[in-house]
């Protein structure tokens, strides 16, 4: 048998703590899950949202931004690894403005799920359900999971503890008021009704029309406080 030394000890006492950082602060769990992950300013609050979401819910935020600001990062890929995490019985409802770039983003979810040693050992009781683990709807054996799908597409039947809207709308078809009103109709009529109680939305977006879903939003919310 092996006796421990002062070091070895004093090496799983920090290992320990940094796991027990990495289960309560986003920050933590992003460097841990993504080494490469270089945290600026705005990444600080992009996580302050985040755990807003998993230690008060009912939450509802737009982030808007430019491209290339890791916002996709964050709130599509390592933020639901990091609820599911603390919530494994939740499920989420994920939209992009087509399914494809959805999808991407459930694949990742899912490969830190089922192939990350340190997600493992941060959430023991996170694991995926090995007969649900189709792309674009895939399970926990708890029960939560993620469902990817782009603008317009079905959500009858399903509800979610967080639902993600991450750009659903494209570069381009900020010149077709049709696209816009549509996606506007959509969202207000299919998908924000699939919000479980106590649920919350997020809305990551590059901002290209002043009649985007967020726009359309601030314009109601002024109206209704006008």
């Amino acid at each position: 048998m092996r006796v421990m030394n002062n070091r070895d000890l004093a090496l799983v006492a920090q290992r320990r703590l940094g796991d027990e950082l990495a289960r309560r602060q986003m920050v933590r769990f992003a460097q841990m899950i993504n080494p490469g992950f270089e945290v600026a300013r705005h990444h600080r609050l992009f996580f302050e949202i985040c755990e807003q979401v998993v230690y008060v819910g009912g939450q509802f935020c737009a982030i808007s931004v430019p491209p290339r600001h890791s916002k996709s990062e964050v709130f599509s890929v390592l933020f639901p690894a990091w609820f599911l995490g603390h919530f494994p019985k939740d499920p989420i409802i994920h939209i992009s403005h087509t399914s494809t770039l959805s999808n991407k983003f459930a694949f990742r979810v899912r490969e830190i799920l089922s192939s990350n040693q340190d997600y493992w050992r941060l959430f023991p009781g996170t694991m995926l359900h090995p007969e649900r683990r189709r792309l674009d709807d895939w399970r926990t054996t708890a029960g939560g999971g993620f469902r990817s799908l782009g603008v317009g597409g079905g959500v009858t039947g399903e509800g979610a503890k967080v639902i993600i809207l991450d750009d659903p709308v494209k570069e381009g078809d900020e010149r077709n008021p049709k696209v816009l009103d549509e996606t506007f109709e959509w969202y207000a009529s299919a998908v924000r009704t699939r919000l479980l109680p106590g649920g919350s939305i997020l809305i990551p977006m590059t901002r290209w029309s002043p009649r985007d879903v967020v726009g359309r939003l601030e314009e109601l919310k002024r109206v209704a406080v006008g």
